[in-house]
């Protein structure tokens, strides 16, 4: 079992969880693993966000594509992220780009 624990509150419309997203997935965790396998157990938790326009709608897909397929869940989180940088604004995001993105 893992030593370190590490619960991750994130929102997939918000540009700090994506922030924390990107630095944990794409470099800390990488890192710890690379140098200590099994030490840290990450697990991320949705947090829809009352301010961020698409913020439930993106974060149910989110929780759908985990029920049906875990092992794309992080490539899902990782896909609305990325949705985010292309629209230059969270908030713009509508329901063709989740769905798209699903």
């Amino acid at each position: 079992a893992a030593h370190l624990k590490l619960a991750l509150f994130i929102d997939l419309t918000c540009p700090q969880s994506k922030r924390a997203f990107e630095t944990l997935v794409g470099g800390v965790y990488k890192q710890i693993e690379d140098e200590a396998p099994g030490l840290l157990s990450v697990t991320l938790y949705n947090w829809v966000s009352p301010w961020t326009r698409g913020s439930l709608e993106v974060n149910e897909v989110a929780l759908a594509v985990h029920d049906a397929s875990p092992e794309h869940f992080l490539g899902f989180c990782s896909e609305a992220f990325h949705a985010q940088s292309r629209s230059g604004d969270p908030r713009s995001m509508t329901s063709a780009d989740i769905t798209k993105e699903a």
